[in-house]
């Protein structure tokens, strides 16, 4: 078993707080402290640290500096303003993200690398979920095609389905 660094700076408890600086030239300066010469040095994070103060400082960090218009604007049916929105991070209701999309689009873009939400699969039904979007999918053009009175388009589609269905019952 490995032995826990030691602080670099009192030598006696183990170094928690761990810090590596890249210096011009590329090179590494790591230092290692224990939480008590940390705080000392004034390095890590404040002893309590919560949720709408970090989502606060993302949403200072990463919105354009170009929201100014955004600054008197509060949402009709929440009453949350965009100032107090930085503040809080955190939005009143799902009208905030329509009300202060100009400030938000940048945010999510940078943060979620998108701006919709993607969704994960169940890795164990992954499948079988993406087989019943396909079939909803198939339905929906189905639907489609009869009220077009596309009979030929609707008969293909009407016989995708029964091999999709087919296959997932042979499966399960």
């Amino acid at each position: 078993m490995m032995e826990p660094i030691k602080c670099q700076c009192c030598n006696k408890k183990p170094a928690i707080v761990h810090v590596t600086e890249i210096l011009d030239g590329g090179e590494r300066k790591e230092v290692h402290l224990c939480d008590d010469c940390a705080r000392e040095k004034k390095i890590g994070l404040p002893d309590t640290v919560t949720i709408p103060e970090i989502l606060s400082n993302l949403v200072e960090f990463y919105t354009d500096k170009g929201t100014a218009t955004l600054d008197h604007t509060s949402c009709p049916r929440c009453g949350i303003s965009y100032q107090e929105f930085r503040a809080k991070g955190r939005l009143g209701c799902a009208h905030d993200y329509t009300v202060f999309k100009e400030a938000l689009t940048p945010l999510l873009q940078r943060v979620h690398q998108g701006t919709q939400h993607k969704g994960k699969m169940p890795p164990v039904t992954g499948r079988e979920v993406d087989r019943n979007l396909q079939l909803a999918q198939l339905r929906r053009q189905l639907d489609e095609a009869v009220e077009r009175e596309d009979y030929e388009k609707a008969a293909e589609l009407r016989d995708s389905i029964r091999n999709l269905t087919e296959k997932q019952d042979n499966e399960s």
